[in-house]
């Protein structure tokens, strides 16, 4: 079984500190499957009015010997912090391990379900295993202790070029670093290269005769993008293939378009030269060639100097691993009183420098209220 402690159940602010332990035989359970490098998920999630229902808001999922973690709140209310162990049976690095059970607890944790239905559905997919069972625990965040939210087009200014908001003020402050140094000459920048490219795209249409373009998007390069303006009709028109009525014109009209005559051209005028062999195309293939060559040769010598393991050495080498990955997760075993969320309260091997900048960080970024 695996417990939550937190910091406060009735939490001071909107981030409060999470720690869990897992009992001894679990424990077992994990090193005889193998797992050499479970993970922890944490799921947060608000109560509905229906029973065992949740709306799921956000998740984590950490290294399991991580042993604590810190959730942020974007808004006031009731919530339930559900806590499982997951993970990834193959040989992929920790951190494509980390990626992909991140996708799969984003796939199931993404609507309104019980959270039995996302432990089954994780459990079918060789993830976690319903014989550890999860542990979970209540808290209630009060208002007022959000950030406050900058001026509105501070707000525009700042996430400019970013899809989403920034979810608290440390995330606000690197944006707004790069908003009053560098940003406004890649504005400026931005703003004349893509009004040249909406003029260009203007002379184009023109150029293939569309009907109803929109000749001033050149001038509101923060408004218009490309191909979404330039005809306001459902259906795309041009005064070569259709008149005024919708009706078609004769296919004759095709070679009166000025950019197939422009195109026609061009070709026209590279068949009008001999076209002969360069000397720099020669060089450059002669060099390709050589740096093939070479490539190979590292190849094979890197295979020469650094065997593959053999299977038995393979299965020798993770049996190491297993046994020194579980006697560290000692310290991490239910003792069946309760944990303090605390930093100061954790082995000394846990007190990672990440834990320790994200106490920090809590204190002086708080998140923005949605």
């Amino acid at each position: 079984m695996v417990r939550l402690f937190l910091e406060n159940t009735n939490s001071p602010g909107p981030v409060t500190a999470v720690r869990w332990c897992v009992d001894r035989i679990d424990l077992e359970n994990l090193k005889k499957r193998g797992i050499t490098d479970p993970f922890f998920a944490l799921v947060i999630a608000q109560p509905s009015a229906e029973e065992n229902l949740y709306f799921f808001i956000d998740f984590k999922v950490v290294p399991l010997d991580q042993a604590m973690e810190f959730i942020e709140f974007r808004s006031a209310g009731e919530y339930r912090i559900f806590g499982f162990v997951i993970w990834v049976q193959s040989d992929m690095r920790p951190s494509k391990k980390l990626n992909d059970l991140r996708e799969y607890i984003e796939k199931y944790c993404s609507s309104y379900r019980s959270i039995e239905f996302i432990h089954e559905r994780l459990e079918q997919n060789s993830i976690t295993s319903r014989d550890i069972e999860m542990g979970s625990a209540d808290i209630v965040v009060p208002e007022g202790y959000f950030a406050k939210e900058p001026s509105r087009f501070e707000k525009w200014w700042v996430n400019l070029w970013y899809e989403s908001k920034p979810k608290n003020q440390c995330q606000f402050r690197k944006r707004r670093m790069l908003a009053y140094s560098i940003q406004p000459f890649v504005v400026i920048f931005y703003a004349t290269f893509k009004s040249l490219l909406l003029f260009g795209q203007i002379l184009l249409f023109i150029l293939i005769g569309a009907r109803k373009i929109k000749y001033s998007a050149f001038l509101h390069p923060f408004t218009y993008e490309l191909l979404e303006w330039e005809v306001k009709d459902e259906k795309w028109t041009s005064w070569f293939f259709t008149d005024s009525s919708g009706k078609e014109r004769n296919p004759v009209y095709f070679f009166f378009v000025p950019m197939v005559q422009l195109i026609l051209s061009v070709i026209s005028l590279i068949f009008a030269k001999r076209v002969g062999g360069s000397f720099l195309w020669w060089l450059a293939g002669l060099n390709a060639v050589i740096a093939l060559l070479i490539v190979v040769i590292l190849f094979d010598l890197m295979k020469r100097f650094f065997p593959e393991e053999t299977e038995e050495e393979v299965r020798a080498r993770r049996q190491r691993e297993l046994e020194k990955a579980y006697a560290e997760y000692q310290d991490m075993i239910c003792v069946g009183v309760p944990l303090r969320a605390d930093i100061a309260a954790l082995p000394v091997r846990r007190k990672t420098f990440y834990l320790k900048f994200r106490n920090f960080q809590r204190r002086v970024c708080l998140p923005f209220s949605k």
